[in-house]
């Protein structure tokens, strides 16, 4: 972990973004319009976010609504403005972040490392050996960013959905 949150803390902005785990309706509602407004817009060139499936939304949208005592939804924001999220969840030895996304007028503000950490640091807590950063944008400017962050690749693999 030393080695990661150095990193985090060495690429973060100062800006003042402040993180909290969403509990609120307030704040599940601020963290599904950042998710949709980043996730879902339709694809365009040298965006790394857009264009995931609805099935994707849906299944986020109820672990946001209703989520699992090892899933955890972060949201970041500058004063009162949301402006960012994470997710992380835990089993046994392994932790994973995901759903990291920043609002486009935000990016390159070190932004998405601030809350990045933010998830290192409260799935470290929980004391997982392994920590994983799930990404969907291989070959993507996303990629080297957490290539720099210490992180390696170790496998790729597709993601099956049933909606329920």
């Amino acid at each position: 972990m030393h080695s990661i949150a150095q990193t985090l803390i060495h690429n973060s902005s100062s800006a003042k973004l402040t993180v909290e785990e969403v509990a609120t309706e307030a704040q599940r509602a601020s963290f599904l319009d950042i998710f949709r407004r980043v996730y879902m817009a339709p694809a365009s060139p040298g965006e790394p976010y857009s264009g995931l499936s609805d099935l994707y939304l849906t299944a986020i949208t109820q672990s946001v609504v209703r989520p699992a005592p090892f899933a955890h939804h972060l949201l970041g924001s500058i004063g009162p403005i949301p402006v960012a999220v994470a997710s992380f969840c835990y089993a046994d030895a392994f932790a994973a972040i995901y759903n990291v996304a920043v609002l486009p007028e935000h990016r390159r503000k070190g932004l998405g490392a601030e809350i990045s950490l933010a998830c290192a640091t409260q799935a470290y807590n929980i004391n997982p050996s392994t920590l994983i950063f799930l990404q969907t944008e291989l070959g993507s400017a996303n990629e080297t960013f957490y290539k720099n962050l210490g992180f390696e690749i170790a496998f790729v693999a597709e993601c099956l959905a049933q909606p329920l």
